[in-house]
């Protein structure tokens, strides 16, 4: 074989292995769709899964992280817990403590409060506190609750993907876990 027909076949070799390594990320991800679908249920909710992201749950969280296409790229991770809360005629959510609890715990990681954001989850208004990372403005916290369903989401990485979080948040149903109520004692 001559040397030119040699070194065309190794680019041409070359091409297509840097071709299969730069699209590997969405090809995970059409895989896992294809298996799971693009609505993970998760203990009372169905958390619908943008294309390019990835689900695991564990026994208490869901977790959902958008794929990176390089090993270093700061890829944002989006985390959901569903607790059981009480009924909402008998108990308000204090969102006033939870913002106290937010703030502190943010500030902990050197991320500021830059404002509140409401949302429209399953047609009720609900919110979300924004931070930005005091040095890198380019990297956001986000806190939301949702008490009707019990849920609490939160999403760490850079703010240009913080729209798919909203966008998974707003799009987000399912019912509440309640706690059962105990039956009074006889004689109470």
């Amino acid at each position: 074989m001559k040397r030119s027909h040699r070194v065309r076949l190794y680019a041409l070799l070359l091409a297509v292995l840097v071709a299969a390594v730069l699209s590997t990320p969405e090809l995970g991800g059409l895989a896992w769709h294809l298996r799971h679908g693009s609505v993970v249920k998760y203990k009372q909710l169905n958390i619908p899964v943008p294309l390019d992201w990835l689900v695991t749950i564990d026994s208490a969280t869901l977790a959902m992280g958008k794929l990176g296409r390089f090993p270093w790229q700061d890829s944002p991770v989006s985390t959901f817990l569903q607790l059981e809360v009480p009924s909402p005629a008998t108990a308000q959510f204090p969102y006033d403590k939870w913002r106290e609890v937010q703030t502190k715990q943010s500030s902990a990681l050197n991320f500021l409060l830059a404002g509140e954001r409401k949302i429209r989850v399953m047609g009720q208004e609900q919110t979300c506190l924004e931070f930005t990372h005091a040095q890198d403005g380019s990297r956001q916290h986000i806190e939301c609750v949702v008490p009707p369903l019990g849920l609490f989401a939160s999403f760490d990485g850079r703010r240009r993907y913080a729209s798919d979080f909203y966008s998974v948040l707003e799009r987000t149903t399912g019912t509440p876990l309640r706690r059962s109520v105990q039956a009074p004692a006889p004689g109470d």
